[in-house]
């Protein structure tokens, strides 16, 4: 190294740590890509958890519905008023699919 004058090895060091950034920038680049893409993914997963549980929760509407019908439906007024209730329970249900 003492053949070569202090501009020389400012500019050698100056380049090596260009080298080192450029590097680590194309290091992080590709990890933000790769976890961008992991993101992606469990967002799609989320929303699939959802969508089964707001049919979940419209189905457990729809059984309890028809149970009132069977338990009140003695009643026209009481009959009918279940059974739109289980109609739309189930067109809600079948409109979250």
């Amino acid at each position: 190294m003492r053949r070569f004058r202090v501009g020389a090895r400012l500019y050698g060091i100056i380049a090596l740590g260009g080298i080192g950034l450029i590097a680590v920038s194309v290091v992080f680049t590709t990890r933000l890509q790769d976890m961008s893409r992991e993101l992606k993914t469990v967002n799609g997963e989320i929303r699939q958890q959802d969508q089964a549980r707001i049919m979940q929760l419209e189905f457990k509407k729809q059984v309890q519905e028809w149970q009132n019908i069977l338990l009140r439906g003695h009643d026209a007024v009481d009959r009918e008023k279940h059974r739109r209730r289980s109609y739309g329970s189930l067109d809600r249900t079948l409109g979250a699919t």
